[in-house]
């Protein structure tokens, strides 16, 4: 999609639907989905802790160009899966291609994740639980079933009512450099892959970002990488960490 389908996927599709999704993290988030989808990078996509489906419908809408599955995993405590599938279907989505598991991630097994998905996941949103043990599951399990080219994105890292979560994404940045690592923040999200995908991720997003600074604070942040590259830069577990927000 150009910058323009994405705005009107967001306004006509994710934005109707209950939920917290700044428009700047929806943007970037299209901008990697894209870059899968014409890159060829093979995998259904995840989301532990669906909610009402807002960051889900961006997963959707991409599994749905590529003929892959869409697997949410959420207790169904806050909105029934009914509701949720419906909402997702009224707002323009393809909510047929959809499959919801009730539970927390702990519940289900590797194995059983990917068999839902019909392989490795080549996208995970993790926004279940914001205690600091199961976002440590919900990381290992996304770290488990991701594709060699997948990306998954942490909710909340950083937000100061939500500790535990950065509290675990740091801890778990610490063991897992051969397998997992930040390679952006997008706001309120922080973006991890594969190691020698990093760089590859980071650039295109960049790139991206150049292209279609969307609000202002992309055009403040496109300012800064025109004038100097390596201040929207930095450094969080070893690994180079584009700044995006």
């Amino acid at each position: 999609m150009n910058a323009d389908q994405k705005k009107d996927f967001l306004s006509r599709v994710a934005d109707p639907i209950q939920g917290w999704l700044l428009p700047l993290a929806a943007m970037r988030t299209m901008d990697l989905l894209d870059f899968q989808e014409t890159q060829g990078v093979e995998g259904g996509v995840l989301e532990i802790g669906v909610f009402c489906g807002k960051y889900f419908s961006l997963l959707l809408n991409s599994a749905n160009t590529t003929d892959s599955a869409a697997v949410g995993i959420d207790t169904f405590e806050c909105a029934p899966v009914n509701q949720v599938i419906d909402l997702l279907g009224r707002n323009g989505a393809d909510a047929s291609r959809v499959q919801m598991l009730a539970g927390y991630s702990r519940d289900f097994s590797a194995d059983e994740v990917r068999a839902h998905l019909g392989g490795p996941a080549r996208f995970v949103s993790v926004d279940g639980s914001h205690k600091k043990p199961d976002v440590m599951v919900d990381l290992s399990l996304s770290d488990a079933i991701l594709a060699d080219k997948g990306i998954v994105a942490a909710d909340d890292f950083l937000n100061c009512v939500c500790l535990e979560v950065t509290e675990a994404l740091i801890e778990y940045l610490g063991t897992s450099k051969a397998t997992l690592v930040p390679f952006a923040y997008i706001p309120n999200k922080l973006l991890l892959c594969r190691p020698g995908m990093r760089e590859i991720y980071a650039r295109h997003l960049l790139s991206a970002m150049l292209a279609n600074p969307f609000d202002e604070v992309g055009r403040r942040i496109c300012e800064t990488a025109r004038s100097d590259e390596t201040k929207v830069f930095s450094t969080l577990a070893g690994s180079r960490v584009l700044t995006c927000s």
